[in-house]
């Protein structure tokens, strides 16, 4: 059953990753079956190993693109949550020293302890969707934190066909797969609305 529409799913065999792929054909959402998931402490040594500080050029890079496409959409004079900022806080400083006042949240590093004290004018997700076992219960806990009219921003490549032949889903901790189609159902569910698409891998919604 799809975790988004709970329409029924086809079920595929990923050899090379040795996993369950669910695929919706009602909101196209995929997924990889729960019993295939890898676990927490894996998962969290995982991403510990990642370069992910101001020293690595590719990844500052990473967000100075992002920011670049997000900033005609967004304001930076109210709060922001940088939710998943992981274990270092690149897109936290670079949304900071353009003048935004700025909270982080991560499942598995340091971050801000009173973050669920505020609401927030925009949330940024970035390379964190996909990561998302019940996307529907984590958003809902997210949509709890943003202020009526305020920016939900997402990073996450879209998906691309054959999926069983996408590099981005070679990544275990992949294991929940997006694009326009499934943000228009989650927009529906949530009652929100898509205010800026690249049609790759960055969607805006606004929550009504």
């Amino acid at each position: 059953m799809c975790k988004i529409c709970g329409a029924k799913t086809i079920v595929e065999y990923d050899k090379d990753m040795k996993c369950h792929v669910h695929f919706c054909n009602e909101c196209g959402f995929i997924f990889k079956s729960e019993n295939d998931y890898i676990d927490q402490s894996t998962e969290k040594d995982r991403y510990s190993k990642h370069n992910n500080n101001f020293e690595n050029v590719g990844y500052v890079n990473m967000f100075e693109k992002f920011l670049d496409k997000i900033d005609d959409f967004i304001s930076y004079e109210g709060y922001i949550l940088d939710y998943g900022c992981g274990p270092g806080p690149v897109l936290s400083e670079m949304m900071s020293a353009r003048g935004a006042k700025i909270k982080t949240y991560d499942l598995y590093f340091p971050h801000s302890e009173d973050y669920h004290e505020y609401v927030y004018d925009i949330i940024t997700l970035t390379e964190v969707i996909e990561h998302f076992k019940d996307p529907l219960l984590e958003l809902n806990k997210i949509l709890d934190l943003l202020k009526k009219n305020g920016l939900l921003v997402i990073q996450t490549l879209f998906i691309q066909k054959p999926f069983l032949k996408w590099w981005y889903r070679r990544d275990h901790t992949h294991i929940s797969f997006f694009d326009n189609k499934v943000f228009e159902k989650i927009s529906e569910i949530f009652n929100l609305k898509v205010t800026y698409t690249d049609n790759h891998n960055i969607i805006i919604l606004q929550k009504l």
